[in-house]
């Protein structure tokens, strides 16, 4: 009875441009690419709550998670 959704953050300028609306240089993706590297955390975390906001529906949770 278990349910998976999965989602997505491309470290790609043009995708992080046009999905989330956040403009980060060639460099700097490289950078943050470096996922296990704690100085990225904060740029990560920002892509992740960016990219919440676009990608996670109400629809995607099912009436068990209603309390």
């Amino acid at each position: 009875m278990a349910t998976f959704a999965r989602y997505n953050v491309l470290l790609d300028g043009k995708w992080l441009h046009d999905v989330l609306g956040a403009d980060y240089s060639d460099t700097m993706i490289e950078k943050i690419a470096v996922i296990d590297d704690p100085a990225n955390m904060n740029d990560l975390a920002e892509l992740g709550r960016l990219a919440a906001n676009q990608q996670i529906k109400p629809e995607h949770f099912p009436p068990a998670f209603d309390l």
